[in-house]
């Protein structure tokens, strides 16, 4: 789908938004008033079916994203549970056209309130396996991440949190959805895999380290590891 190919209340919308873009909002208020992001892919780049759950994501401390282990998937959680990366948004990828499926992130709205201020980076978080918003994301899920400091034709803002108080469209598109500029398909691609708690190699390594000790107590006196299961002729 190209972007002539868009739907007009679609475009109509975009471009109203553009024009609306410094529209006066309640203190503190910012709503994307239309936006997309697309085409979106697991780890394996084949594209999501409906339903997958993706999140935007305001870095707070704007020094990159905190392992999304343990995330519960609601607005106003926190990625990892307890980290100053605040979900500001929850979607569902839906069909963006033309059976191409993305996220859509028209009337989302959220406020500074002293939490975080314009300016902050902005960050799209999306969960191939993951169809259930409020759900909580488990150690070995894959996800994907993707930010760019870079304006959609279609678009008023970059993934940055704009002023206080203004309306917005917010569009990131790869080359089949006519991004301007597009984004390539390695960036829509789930590369990433949650870790799990430094705490839960605790059991794998006590497990190990006991084979190891009943390996070597199977030795016998004058044997090494080096002749043991050996042939009798080369020992």
């Amino acid at each position: 789908m190209s972007r002539r190919d868009l739907p007009p209340n679609r475009l109509a919308a975009a471009l109203l938004a553009g024009w609306l873009a410094t529209a006066p909002l309640a203190w503190g208020s910012v709503t994307i008033t239309s936006g997309a992001v697309g085409i979106l892919r697991d780890e394996i780049g084949a594209m999501l079916p409906a339903g997958r759950v993706g999140l935007l994501v305001a870095d707070v401390s704007g020094d990159g994203l905190t392992d999304p282990l343990g995330t519960t998937l609601v607005v106003e959680s926190s990625l990892g549970g307890d980290s100053d990366d605040l979900i500001l948004g929850v979607y569902q990828t839906l069909d963006l056209g033309e059976s191409q499926f993305g996220l859509d992130l028209s009337a989302t709205t959220f406020d500074y309130g002293g939490a975080f201020d314009a300016g902050v980076p902005l960050w799209l978080v999306w969960f191939p396996a993951s169809d259930t918003p409020g759900a909580s994301v488990s150690a070995g899920a894959a996800y994907g991440k993707f930010r760019t400091d870079s304006i959609d034709a279609l678009g008023t803002m970059a993934w940055i949190a704009p002023g206080d108080g203004t309306n917005h469209s917010l569009f990131s598109l790869d080359a089949a959805l006519g991004g301007e500029p597009a984004i390539p398909e390695s960036a829509f691609t789930a590369n990433f895999v949650v870790v799990p708690e430094s705490g839960a190699f605790g059991p794998i390594l006590s497990g190990l380290l006991l084979l190891l000790g009943v390996a070597r107590r199977r030795l016998k006196p004058g044997e090494n590891r080096s002749t043991l299961g050996a042939p009798a002729s080369i020992r």
